[in-house]
């Protein structure tokens, strides 16, 4: 009976290690296929970067490629990206990705596709990370709130949407989504 309690025990801590060993397989081949298909994602997008620069396609189709691995990258509703215009005084909203529910709501609020230039003066956190050419992400949502309220002085909004987006910039900010500018 002792030898057969000893070969009870031996079988039950082999089991035991047979079975970390398969959980720590299993976990390791989650983790390379999360790699591979990040590595998937990234041929896919140099592919599609390559490609249009391959046919010629224009500068506005490129950054349309981009705008769309950023907003899938960060996971999110859209993504857009401006440039500095040729003075330096503006941001220009030249691509712009989301959902297509997304951008007529956004549409629906501010009665346009896309923003109209926006003027470094009024977001210092933008012109002080373009000069020093470091991307910054803006994730103080004081700050946030500060640049909508910002927005909505310089758009053509009709009025009563314009005072809505300087009266709560919160409510604003979290109806659209925005959790972070970079």
């Amino acid at each position: 009976m002792g030898n057969s309690s000893n070969e009870n025990d031996l079988i039950a801590i082999g089991l035991d290690a047979l079975r970390r060993e398969i959980r720590q397989l299993q976990h390791e081949q989650e983790q390379t296929q999360d790699r591979l298909q990040r590595y998937q994602e990234q041929l896919d997008f140099l592919e599609a970067l390559a490609s249009a620069i391959g046919k010629g396609e224009p500068a506005k189709r490129m950054l349309a490629i981009l705008t769309d691995r950023i907003r899938r990258l960060f996971q999110c509703t859209g993504t857009s990206v401006s440039l500095l215009s040729e003075n330096g005084k503006t941001l220009n909203m030249e691509s712009y990705v989301t959902t297509d529910g997304f951008q007529k709501a956004v549409e629906k609020i501010i009665g346009k596709s896309n923003p109209p230039p926006l003027p470094l003066d009024l977001f210092p956190q933008h012109k002080a990370a373009l000069e020093s050419c470091h991307p910054t992400a803006i994730h103080d949502l004081s700050s946030i709130n500060n640049i909508i309220t910002a927005l909505a002085q310089i758009t053509d909004l009709p009025a009563p949407v314009r005072k809505q987006f300087e009266k709560e910039p919160d409510y604003i900010r979290r109806l659209l989504g925005i959790n972070a500018i970079l």
